[in-house]
């Protein structure tokens, strides 16, 4: 059998449910080193007798565990077109908004403020507000409703708030992706479990692994004048595996999409752009774990993923050059505990905003004959705001 993986991942309805998969759920290539892994827990039944020999262990808990990466790039319209991998990042507790953008005038009672939920006063239509806006036009992603032409839009709430009368239709401004809470079960929650299934071997030899109610633990890695890489590290009850053919595919989803590579990165850091930035990694912990049930049908008592983010945010490392103090003090806003915005780009496409950072670790360190400062930031948040990914033309 030869050393060739493919996954296949397609959102569950309900989670932990498994859903049948197909080859339009390849959704991207993986690289070399992903695989899925086959985990049983053994139990023992702590049984003495009278010899030493032991006795077999019994099987207990059943999980998939797979790692998988790919090449980040985006759709093939990127303001209309999600990226083919947008349901790997749903997986890792992002949410997808489809990012609008409406022409207004100037604005009473400036400015709108990222966040802020606004209303079209004839429409009925809501939204909130992608970053903050003195002026126009005015990005937002909808939630109920089509905002219209014409009509005032403002922050709802009522007395003296941001508002401004619209001047055409809105149109489409690419997508974005930003953390979310969700009790996955409701109605009104988002859902981002995921049946996937990895295939080793080729053609009519393969062998699968699958699991249900998956979520998976993203990370982004960045390299001066290289594509970047995201990692998603999945974990969730074992559904099924056993010999299967691979899937015959023709081309991929983002086959003739050029990967953009991260140079011209425009990061800042509190309005200081660092140099000498070779390497860049983001991670979004999510200290993920199945949920286990005694009542539940499943042949082994386990429902699905479930996560927790308490005192788990995201982390950004990087290692700029050091610089003099007049120019920019790492250190006394690493011991004074200083909060600072982070922004940066990958090629024209993606941009990424931490609003909140704050540096949890600084030292000394050296490269290429110069001093550095390696740097571990934390991402802060409020209201789920700590990152936001936003994919556009």
């Amino acid at each position: 059998m030869r050393d060739l993986t493919q996954l296949a991942f397609k959102q569950e309805t309900t989670p932990g449910t498994a859903i049948a998969v197909a080859a339009a759920d390849v959704l991207v290539r993986i690289r070399e080193g992903d695989s899925p892994n086959f985990e049983v827990d053994p139990v023992e039944t702590q049984e003495v007798q009278a010899y030493s020999s032991s006795r077999p262990v019994r099987p207990g808990k059943r999980l998939f565990r797979g790692s998988a990466s790919w090449v980040l790039r985006p759709g093939s319209a990127p303001d209309t077109v999600a990226p083919s991998c947008g349901p790997l990042l749903v997986n890792g507790l992002l949410k997808q908004e489809q990012l609008k953008q409406i022409a207004i005038g100037s604005i009473t009672n400036p400015p709108y403020r990222d966040g802020d939920e606004i209303e079209g006063v004839t429409s009925g239509a809501k939204g909130i507000v992608f970053r903050d806006h003195s002026v126009g036009p005015l990005k937002y992603y909808a939630t109920t409703g089509t905002m219209i032409s014409g009509e005032v839009i403002r922050k709802t709430g009522g007395g003296s708030v941001p508002q401004a009368t619209s001047s055409g239709s809105p149109t489409n401004k690419g997508f974005l992706y930003h953390l979310v809470d969700s009790d996955f079960t409701g109605g009104s929650d988002s859902k981002h479990h995921g049946t996937v299934r990895m295939i080793r071997g080729s053609g009519a030899n393969g062998y699968f692994v699958e699991g249900r109610g998956v979520l998976g633990e993203l990370a982004f890695e960045f390299k001066n004048n290289e594509h970047a890489i995201a990692r998603a590290s999945m974990v969730g009850p074992i559904s099924a595996f056993g010999d299967v053919a691979t899937f015959d595919l023709a081309s991929y989803p983002d086959d003739g999409i050029v990967e953009p590579r991260f140079v011209a990165a425009s990061l800042t850091l509190g309005g200081y752009a660092p140099t000498d930035l070779v390497d860049l990694n983001l991670s979004i912990p999510l200290n993920l774990e199945v949920r286990e049930d005694a009542n539940d049908t499943s042949d082994n008592g386990l429902r699905f993923c479930d996560y927790d983010r308490r005192g788990n945010p995201p982390l950004l490392t990087i290692e700029p050059a050091m610089v003099s103090a007049a120019t920019y003090d790492f250190f006394t806003k690493y011991k004074d505990g200083t909060t600072f915005a982070a922004t940066w780009k990958l090629g024209s496409n993606f941009e990424f905003f931490a609003d909140e950072c704050q540096i949890v670790s600084a030292g000394f360190g050296s490269s290429r004959n110069l001093a550095t400062v390696p740097l571990k930031l934390r991402l802060c948040g409020k209201k789920n705001n700590e990152l936001y990914l936003w994919q556009h033309a």
